[in-house]
């Protein structure tokens, strides 16, 4: 029998954005599963048209904008408490998944018992060749941390499948066991920035490998390729950089 996931997407105000997500989600080929929709105090309607378009969404609300550890970890929270799951793949309200993303992601898991976490071949666009990741590389020693592949035309320079130092939250896998020691995402990276990372990291000090699987298709509209800089989410991503680097650099 398939192992039940769990998926869980985290919105604030991209109504036809998270639309698109959901609208992908049910085209999945992979069963069972069960939708969990954290939203973050968004003022754009995406409440009521989310109940509308996918009734059979859980549809948690916050209250407030509680940022993307804390909206995270409250998805996982309602899952505990009411559906039965053992794997969870967590999205953004602007992430598409393929027909076949998932049922990749779980045989992945299912065949090593060691890769705890794996994320796929991700693009700026579902009709885009333009890469968007294909998993993250972490050099602390050199403050650098970004994605593979990020803006390069896909031209198979990224088919095989590899284990990498961490993946976007953006789209990725993770087992309910091991999210379970790692006690969720760290909520010292709110409202955002890192916590991906650090979560990949803190995996891998307890064995667990992450892994880039290149035939597990997504696609994610958030890149910074060709948008201005914003002061503000680039000043959280600093300052929560320091974090990540307290926290595991030597």
């Amino acid at each position: 029998m398939s192992p039940p996931v769990a998926i869980v997407v985290l919105n604030h105000n991209k109504k036809n954005d998270v639309l698109a997500c959901l609208a992908s989600v049910s085209q999945l080929a992979y069963r069972p599963f069960e939708v969990v929709v954290v939203d973050n105090a968004s003022t754009d309607g995406s409440q009521e048209a989310i109940r509308v378009a996918f009734p059979g969404c859980h549809l948690v609300e916050s209250g407030v904008n509680v940022g993307a550890s804390l909206g995270r970890n409250l998805g996982v929270e309602y899952a505990e408490r009411n559906l039965a799951f053992e794997c969870v793949l967590f999205l953004d309200d602007d992430a598409e998944v393929t027909t076949d993303s998932l049922t990749v992601c779980i045989d992945a898991l299912t065949r090593d018992e060691r890769t705890g976490i794996v994320c796929g071949k991700t693009y700026i666009s579902a009709n885009s060749d333009i890469l968007m990741s294909t998993g993250m590389r972490v050099r602390l020693a050199v403050a650098s941390v970004y994605d593979i592949g990020s803006g390069e035309a896909d031209r198979g320079q990224h088919d095989e499948p590899r284990t990498v130092d961490a993946c976007g939250g953006f789209a990725f896998v993770i087992r309910r066991s091991l999210l379970s020691q790692l006690q969720g995402f760290d909520d010292a990276y709110s409202p955002y920035g890192w916590e991906e990372v650090d979560l990949c990291l803190r995996a891998r000090r307890l064995g667990f490998r992450t892994r880039y699987l290149p035939t597990a298709l997504f696609s994610h509209k958030g890149t910074r390729q060709g948008r201005p800089s914003v002061p503000a989410y680039e000043l959280n991503k600093a300052r929560n950089f320091i974090t990540l680097l307290r926290r595991h650099a030597t």
